[in-house]
């Protein structure tokens, strides 16, 4: 019985490292691959291979299966919590945040060449998804569809790291973390900012007439300018 259980986990320590890289590398990521969760699994499988085939180059990974082999196991524990640790956790973990953040930034400035898209990399599916992955950082202006009592109000919103925008496909919705309240035509006197936000403010879609980008950092708009 522990035999099985044994070959089990061994099973998953050799997969687990290429999932790890995928699902880090596709975290905030604008859109998912074409070939959806086949692509992923595949992709998955191929990263641990590579992996796995690095260790194995090194002698690691069959100096440990050595180890582990018939009662070994109990005492070469620590080697195989530290191979466990470094190979399918660590090494992954480094791999995938920094393809995702190598994938994330070409994708962003629209500069994706041939190997970008064999890493995983892809355009983005709307125009909504290119804009916010494109700003960490940006104010940005909201006018609202008018409704039959009269022209709706706009707001003025930070969009910054506690904001957040959906991503394809699910339908676009928008979180900003603080707002000031704007005329229909979407401006704003400098006293309307002295008196601060009105805190955050969840925007559906749906109710979206268009967004511009104002500021591409975190300094405020000035005046009725904004």
């Amino acid at each position: 019985m522990f035999d099985a259980v044994a070959q089990i986990a061994f099973a998953v320590a050799l997969i687990l490292p290429g999932f790890l890289v995928v699902q880090l590398s596709e975290r905030r990521r604008p859109s998912t691959p074409a070939g959806g969760d086949l692509e992923l699994v595949l992709r998955g499988l191929v990263y641990a291979l590579i992996i796995q085939s690095v260790a194995a180059v090194t002698g690691w990974l069959p100096s440990l299966v050595d180890d582990l082999s018939g009662d070994g196991w109990k005492t070469h524990l620590d080697d195989a919590a530290l191979y466990g640790l470094g190979v399918c956790v660590l090494l992954p973990t480094l791999i995938g945040l920094g393809l995702g953040k190598a994938l994330s930034d070409a994708e962003a400035e629209g500069s994706l060449k041939w190997w970008h898209y064999a890493l995983g990399g892809r355009d983005a599916r709307r125009a909504w998804d290119y804009t916010f992955s494109r700003h960490n950082g940006a104010w940005i202006r909201v006018y609202f569809k008018d409704t039959a009592q009269g022209r709706a109000p706009a707001v003025i919103g930070k969009y910054g790291t506690h904001s957040w925008a959906s991503q394809a496909p699910a339908d676009p919705d928008l979180y900003l973390q603080e707002v000031w309240p704007a005329e229909a035509d979407g401006q704003v006197t400098e006293d309307v900012f002295d008196r601060g936000s009105i805190g955050g403010l969840w925007v559906d879609g749906e109710q979206i007439s268009r967004i511009e980008v104002l500021h591409d950092d975190s300094e405020a708009p000035s005046g009725s300018a904004a």
